[in-house]
């Protein structure tokens, strides 16, 4: 895998949450080459109770959405009200529209729909390594720049006001940049629990043009859209 910024993984410690145990697994086997030490816990009770007492030596928590006792969501509210600003990943077998609109405000670094695949693994670990290495400002072009950590998109100095979903769908073009992103995924990332009509569809594309005219987005028929970046 390619990932910016590699090596500063190899000096951070990594704790795992999922309740499946050949997934936790399975991603054990791939992460413990990229980090320096790895912990992993199929219960995310005795997950928190271990980062409680060992706060010193976690950097990075990946854990799953859904799990008994104590859920994805529920882990980040608790743990953000304890001022524990830990970077985290968060593991789904859906995306649902609803807990990701929660996150957001929650200072999610990214998320996974499983299956895990390396290709998704990449992204977001050059994600976490842009954020931690102080590359939380992406520039789109030479006047308009998105700053991950606060979720706010700048045009030179002046903040533009955008809705939780239009901020998720911005993030996954520049994920993706110059790179066809399906309405499949765009139905994932805003609508998985709800039917994404193409007035849906188009609505949110329009609002997001409107208020930034110069995102060059491009749309292919019946397919999806891309981001362009002409800035070089």
């Amino acid at each position: 895998m390619k990932i910016n910024n590699i090596d500063l993984l190899s000096k951070l410690n990594l704790l795992m949450i999922d309740d499946d145990k050949e997934s936790l697994d399975s991603l054990e086997y791939i992460l413990k080459n990229f980090f320096k030490s790895t912990y992993k816990y199929d219960n995310p009770l005795e997950a928190y109770n271990f980062l409680s007492n060992h706060l010193d030596e976690v950097d990075v928590i990946i854990t799953d959405l859904r799990m008994p006792n104590l859920d994805g969501v529920d882990l980040c509210k608790k743990l953000r009200k304890e001022n524990i600003n830990i970077p985290i990943i968060i593991l789904s077998s859906h995306s649902n529209s609803n807990d990701l609109l929660e996150l957001v405000s929650l200072g999610l670094v990214d998320y996974i729909v499983k299956p895990i695949t390396s290709n998704k693994l990449e992204k977001v670990l050059s994600t976490l390594t842009n954020k931690l290495s102080g590359h939380s400002i992406y520039k789109i072009d030479e006047n308009l720049s998105y700053d991950y950590s606060k979720k706010q998109l700048f045009q030179g100095n002046n903040l533009i006001d955008l809705s939780e979903k239009e901020i998720i769908l911005l993030e996954l073009l520049i994920k993706n940049i110059d790179k066809l992103v399906t309405k499949d995924e765009i139905q994932y990332a805003l609508y998985v629990n709800e039917i994404m009509t193409d007035n849906a569809y188009r609505n949110i594309l329009w609002r997001l043009r409107k208020k930034v005219p110069s995102l060059n987005i491009k749309t292919l028929k019946n397919m999806g859209v891309s981001l362009e970046k002409d800035f070089k």
